[in-house]
């Protein structure tokens, strides 16, 4: 949970969990805020991957690249140097349409270093903690995982 994080923001979370639950087949589970990514996907009870959620108010195509924090970058790098587990980041637009992407090795398979830059939440910006190091991820590296029902297209 962030600092600014709301109810409305838990509640997406929860129903995206549930989602991203019912896709892939693994058991999701919350972790602390201490980690640096939202959960740990299970099979068997034992942990297979991690995963970082976001919600975006967009809709795929309006821009070129997805961000995500540097910090979040290596930490889920650091992550797979560890454990040799992979850390999917999975995006949702205001359309509830879901997609994913393996941020620990998908810049090794293209080839590419990704293009990070200083950046965030600069629109509305709430304070300081707003504005810091990101990764531009290409929209073409995500793969959809599918479209949630019971999203709500205002919000």
């Amino acid at each position: 949970m962030t600092m600014w994080e709301n109810e409305d923001d838990r509640g997406r979370e929860r129903a995206a969990f549930g989602f991203i639950q019912e896709k892939t087949g693994a058991t999701i589970v919350k972790l602390p805020k201490t980690y640096t990514v939202d959960f740990a996907a299970l099979r068997d009870g034992l942990v297979v991957s991690f995963g970082e959620y976001k919600y975006r108010n967009m809709e795929w195509g309006d821009y070129k690249t997805i961000v995500l924090s540097l910090k979040k970058f290596l930490a889920a790098t650091q992550l797979y140097e560890t454990t040799a587990w992979r850390t999917y980041f999975y995006v949702e637009d205001k359309k509830g349409d879901i997609r994913y992407v393996d941020i620990t090795t998908s810049s090794r398979l293209t080839g590419a270093p990704r293009t990070v830059t200083v950046g965030g939440r600069t629109k509305l910006t709430r304070d300081f903690n707003d504005i810091e190091p990101v990764c531009h991820i290409p929209i073409n590296q995500f793969s959809k995982l599918g479209v949630r029902d019971g999203t709500d297209a205002s919000q």
